[in-house]
């Protein structure tokens, strides 16, 4: 006599049928594209506001080297063309110029222009073609304040420089435009202020 086999059917598992495994697949891929998506979105809006935070900080910083230097400034020194700023100051212990190096000489002049790149990057830059100040810099114009009658500068009372005569400059206004934006500020030659009125 034979021996009894049990034989065992799991009628309840089955594998997956072609239609079955192909919308798994493609709702799979959707949901991963749909990840990808968000994920790259996500890092383009990051990169964007890098990007305008980092201008918006050069905007600054360009003021506030030209604002330092011009306030240091005895006399504003002829310039090529309204896009061009040359300040003349003293030198000395505790002062530096434009790069933030120690100025030492009696007198010392630092120069502002645009200069564009190999690359056709416009930037601020100072004292020499590879100094950058501001990068990507769009526009920068000078016009020059001089006193008028009343010994008061107005708006009026800023010119171009071929129509002023820069031993009668005392301020200057700058517009600088980046991508992150344009600024514009007046800027006085203290130093000069304080040694006309007997000041040190």
């Amino acid at each position: 006599m034979k021996p009894h086999t049990n034989h065992h059917f799991f009628h309840g598992a089955k594998g997956f049928t072609l239609p079955e495994l192909m919308v798994s697949l493609t709702l799979g891929l959707f949901l991963i594209g749909g990840a990808l998506t968000v994920f790259v979105s996500n890092r383009q809006i990051m990169l964007d506001k890098t990007a305008i935070d980092t201008a918006q900080e050069g905007l600054r910083f360009g003021s506030f080297t030209l604002s330092r230097i011009v306030r240091l400034g005895t006399r504003v020194r002829e310039a090529s063309n309204d896009e061009q700023l040359i300040i003349e100051y003293p030198g000395g212990v505790g002062i530096a110029n434009c790069l933030g190096i120690p100025a030492i000489n009696a007198m010392e002049d630092d120069t502002f222009y645009v200069h564009v790149d190999e690359n056709e990057v416009p930037s601020l830059v100072c004292n020499g073609d590879n100094n950058t100040i501001v990068s990507g810099v769009t526009s920068f114009s000078v016009s020059y304040g001089v006193p008028n009658a009343d010994n008061w500068i107005s708006e009026a009372d800023f010119q171009n420089a071929a129509d002023v005569t820069m031993a009668d400059v005392r301020s200057v206004r700058i517009e600088l435009t980046t991508d992150a934006g344009t600024v514009t500020f007046v800027a006085t030659l203290r130093q000069r202020i304080f040694t006309e009125f007997g000041g040190s």
